[in-house]
């Protein structure tokens, strides 16, 4: 990660971001080590503040976001420049919880990303700007699911195997126990989505450029 993550986080609790990245390069999904390793070449930020639940992600200064989809082509990598993920203090009391909450996060990160890159170069009307700009559900059922897959290959692994059972099955019923380990419970997740974040298939919430006010470089 980039040196300036040191000016918000201190070198113990940087270390532990670091190996949980680190874990997640070798028990995540191919898809999860891909943000990954974007997010490594990237200047996201990290910072520790105490924000609602475990962690927030979003756009830093929204301002300086739209000048830069107004007056650049930005591709994924550098879009997440603009991204900040913010972690709860108590996130950090366990090395399981920091991985599972940078799964989670980092899924956001990299679809707000997503976004960001479609926006600097398509005009408000295209295909790709109605793809890339998701609403509540889908980018809260793609986060809670990758936990969830994260969850399970880790328990498969044996890695805080015990930890992972209880938060997913337990905590957050996202999984399930299966005759060897646990298994992605989708009901669960939709239940999750609908206690936690007040959104469903029937009710989606807002989009992307709803939340943070910002719009492609070329509005029809």
């Amino acid at each position: 990660m980039r040196d300036t993550i040191k000016k918000t986080v201190s070198q113990a609790d940087e270390d532990k971001i670091k190996k949980g990245f680190k874990d997640i390069l070798k028990y995540g999904t191919p898809l999860q080590k891909k943000i990954v390793r974007q997010i490594q070449k990237s200047n996201l930020l990290i910072s520790i503040g105490n924000v609602g639940g475990s962690a927030s992600t979003g756009v830093a200064d929204t301002k300086a976001t739209q000048e830069r989809i107004d007056g650049q082509s930005l591709t994924e990598t550098q879009a997440l420049d603009d991204i900040q993920i913010t972690l709860n203090p108590g996130t950090l009391a366990t090395q399981a919880g920091i991985e599972g909450t940078l799964v989670h996060e980092t899924r956001h990160a990299w679809h707000q990303a997503r976004t960001i890159s479609v926006f600097s170069q398509e005009d408000s009307g295209s295909r790709e700007i109605k793809a890339a700009d998701i609403d509540g559900f889908t980018i809260e059922y793609a986060a809670t699911k990758a936990y969830a897959d994260y969850a399970v290959n880790a328990v498969k692994a044996n890695h805080y195997k015990q930890e992972f059972t209880n938060e997913a099955v337990n905590t957050l019923g996202v999984a399930q126990k299966s005759s060897n380990g646990i298994k992605v419970n989708e009901a669960g997740i939709r239940q999750r989505l609908l206690n936690a974040y007040n959104v469903s298939e029937t009710t989606r919430g807002t989009t992307f450029s709803q939340n943070w006010n910002l719009r492609p470089t070329k509005v029809e």
